[in-house]
């Protein structure tokens, strides 16, 4: 576990990261956090909840013996609309091997 402060910034409070925790996270200046509401608390990601879910599909097909056969910039840009109710099913890019 690792303590955290809150600091004031103008009317607002912040949180200050050392530097080891912005290497442990993958973080940088200017970077977007993502805070979200876990059943133990709360959960603060520089992933959000589309990227998870795809990385989550991705690890379920390799252990099933199965790939996703499609580049990272085709997963973003089919899966994520798909998952904001965007994109139909059958609206998927043929030959893309994601849908």
């Amino acid at each position: 576990m690792i303590k955290l402060k809150l600091t004031a910034v103008g009317n607002s409070a912040g949180v200050v990261f050392s530097k080891e925790v912005l290497a442990r996270l993958k973080l940088d200046k200017g970077d977007t956090v993502y805070l979200t509401e876990s059943p133990d608390g709360y959960r603060l990601t520089p992933y959000n909840n589309e990227c998870t879910s795809l990385v989550v599909a991705e690890v379920f097909l390799e252990l099933n013996v199965c790939a996703l056969i499609a580049s990272d910039t085709d997963c973003v840009t089919t899966c994520l609309p798909l998952a904001a109710a965007d994109l139909a099913e059958d609206q998927g890019r043929s030959g893309s091997g994601l849908i």
